[in-house]
């Protein structure tokens, strides 16, 4: 905690989260960093129609191969750590400043947590809507074939 305060002298500090909204200038350190460190799941939100999703969930959750599968250029991403994967869905709309004019991020983060839960439960919906958003942004070659998710979790 004494690390995130340093960090930033506004930001409500709990030793499960940091929260802070910025109208200026940057934050003072590496979020990716924190994930590997300190936390399981990060939402960032801007008014520029930038808003990400990342994940921590344990290395034995998932083999390499199966979370490449889904993994494009940004829309979905993949990092590693010895102990950790890092999953981040990422979704930039400058074409679509309506959709996110009104809406702060407040609230998404209990929202998109359970989302956790079911990774951990071997559940790859969510890795699969991140591979759909690369397919609509164009990230994703017409040829490639589309990744398999377990077939004991609905569609």
């Amino acid at each position: 905690m004494a690390e995130l305060r340093s960090r930033s002298s506004r930001a409500s500090i709990t030793p499960t989260s940091i929260v802070n909204d910025y109208q200026w200038g940057n934050l003072k350190g590496d979020p990716v960093d924190w994930m590997r460190r300190y936390f399981d799941a990060h939402v960032y939100v801007a008014n520029w129609c930038t808003c990400c999703l990342c994940l921590r969930v344990p290395s034995g959750a998932f083999d390499a191969e199966t979370l490449r599968t889904f993994e494009t250029e940004t829309a979905f991403s993949v990092d590693g750590t010895k102990t950790h994967w890092l999953l981040e869905w990422d979704l930039s709309e400058s074409d679509n400043y309506d959709r996110f004019a009104g809406e702060d991020g407040r609230g998404w983060m209990g929202r998109l947590t359970s989302l956790r839960d079911e990774l951990l439960r071997g559940d790859t919906r969510s890795l699969y809507l991140g591979w759909l958003a690369g397919v609509s942004a164009g990230e994703v070659e017409e040829k490639t074939t589309e990744p398999r998710r377990r077939p004991d979790f609905p569609d």
